[in-house]
């Protein structure tokens, strides 16, 4: 209990302390280095926490002044440290799994869902075996060292190994060089192989040829071709047994030389692009184009491109003109086509429809072609649909009368009045009815429409009176019948 109490007064008395403090009637707390502490503060910033163990001040709570600014050279410093340090520790490689490690490879610089080594199998892998531990990482918190300057926070290249990157590099060419020597060594035996293959054909067809011929004439023979043959296996042996160094230097004159061929320019070394311009020269018998016409105000010529896309001589005659301007190519072959297809993509993509031509050339030019022809069909149906229901102007059909016969003269003559009727002239004949004509169905003796009832204002038989077209003829008794339905 004494315990207790004591325990229970000393509260009491912080208690009271704190109290008078943020009254103002007792001076504030003193940190370690001797600054003032708020006292209104909140305990969770001023006491410290349990684990942090035991010790004075809110250090703890602290944002830590940094007054030195890292520069890039002591960035890189001090990430080589750490590179070098690690290569020490690298000899002394884990020897079992450690707790938080990566279950993959068995590093601590990481968690095995940020692994970048192969997935090993679940019985290989480190947490299981408990063998093959990678290492960790180096990782550098500069933070700690002090403040990073502007150029060092964004230097992208920070703890680049360029030994490293030598290594891989020259390991890279090595296998390179040393595959071209193997392919150069090949080739060199296969010619080797043929150039014996060639020796070996030609004793033969040299032994075979003195056999035929004799010996005095054969052994002639065989002089002869014994001094060629050592003149070209001699030539044969001296170009194929040349050292590396000289089909080195081989190599690098054919590459200068190709370097020369490409990248040559008008009065420079020659080469490809020199032969390229001289067949691209004008005949020397040809004026200039901009040598036809001197008018300044004429067309423009760009000396750079030598273009003149303008026609220099407008006033003469297309046919009898030797240049017509650059511009009179871009209107031939399918270059029209091209602007055309170009205007009807723009208007199409206006319009809300998804047409381009650089996109989908071949899709551009379809639609095109449909939207053509769907609307030069529709032009012809308005315009015999016009024609069926107006005819053509002037009078004239589809299919036009000869001239001769629609200008000739004739013999008849017409006398017409002032409002342009015939009053004399020959016989016209009875114009055909859409009609048709003496058709007498049902046993009928008149046609349909030759008698009209004037009571039910229907159309009917003459021969039965009848208004029912369909109906069969029933003559006099059909006729008195209808007079006595009237009567009643």
């Amino acid at each position: 209990m004494a315990s207790a109490s004591s325990t229970m007064a000393e509260r009491n008395k912080k208690r009271k302390i704190a109290e008078a403090r943020q009254a103002g009637t007792l001076a504030p707390e003193v940190d370690d280095e001797g600054r003032m502490v708020n006292p209104h503060n909140p305990e969770y910033i001023t006491k410290r926490p349990w684990y942090l163990g035991e010790g004075g001040g809110i250090k703890h709570h602290q944002k830590q002044k940094v007054t030195h600014f890292l520069s890039l050279n002591e960035a890189e410093e001090l990430v080589q440290d750490a590179r070098r340090q690690a290569k020490q520790n690298k000899r002394q490689r884990a020897l079992g799994f450690r707790k938080g490690a990566c279950r993959n490879c068995g590093s601590l610089s990481h968690t095995e869902k940020d692994c970048l080594e192969r997935p090993r199998a679940a019985k290989s892998a480190a947490w299981k075996t408990g063998l093959d531990i990678a290492n960790d990482d180096v990782q550098v918190d500069l933070e700690t060292h002090g403040k990073l300057a502007y150029d060092a926070k964004r230097d992208s290249y920070r703890g680049f190994d360029v030994e490293h990157h030598q290594k891989l590099l020259r390991m890279k060419y090595d296998r390179l060089e040393a595959e071209r020597r193997r392919v150069r060594q090949e080739e060199r035996e296969t010619k080797r192989r043929e150039r014996q293959e060639r020796k070996e054909a030609k004793r033969l067809a040299r032994e075979l040829k003195q056999k035929e011929e004799g010996p005095e004439n054969g052994k002639a023979a065989e002089d002869d071709d014994t001094d060629s043959d050592s003149e070209s296996d001699s030539d044969s042996d001296d170009d194929g047994e040349k050292s590396d160094g000289e089909e080195d230097y081989l190599a690098k004159d054919d590459q200068q030389k190709d370097f020369q061929g490409r990248v040559a320019r008008q009065g420079g070394l020659g080469g490809a692009q020199m032969a390229t311009t001289v067949r691209n020269l004008r005949l020397r018998e040809d004026k200039a184009k901009y040598l036809l016409n001197l008018d300044p105000n004429s067309a423009y010529y760009d000396p750079k491109s030598r273009s003149m896309r303008e026609n220099p001589l407008p006033h003469l005659d297309p046919a009898q003109a030797v240049y017509a301007g650059d511009n009179f190519i871009r209107y031939q072959g399918d270059a029209v086509e091209l602007a055309k297809t170009q205007v009807f993509a723009w208007n199409a993509e206006a319009r809300g429809n998804e047409i381009h031509l650089q996109a989908a050339p071949s899709q551009a030019e379809m639609a095109r072609k449909h939207h053509e022809g769907q609307k030069k069909k529709l032009d012809e149906d308005r315009k015999k649909a016009i024609a069926d229901k107006y005819g053509v102007a002037g009078g004239a059909t589809m299919h036009s009368l000869d001239p001769r016969l629609a200008l000739g003269q004739t013999e008849q003559m017409l006398k017409y009045t002032a409002d342009g009727r015939v009053v004399k002239g020959p016989q016209v004949g009875p114009v055909s009815s859409k009609y048709e004509e003496d058709v007498f169905p049902g046993n009928h003796s008149s046609v349909w429409g030759s008698w009209y009832d004037t009571k039910l204002q229907r159309w009917g038989y003459r021969c039965c009176h009848s208004t029912n077209r369909q109906s069969y003829c029933t003559g006099k008794a059909g006729r008195a019948a209808v007079a006595a339905s009237e009567a009643a």
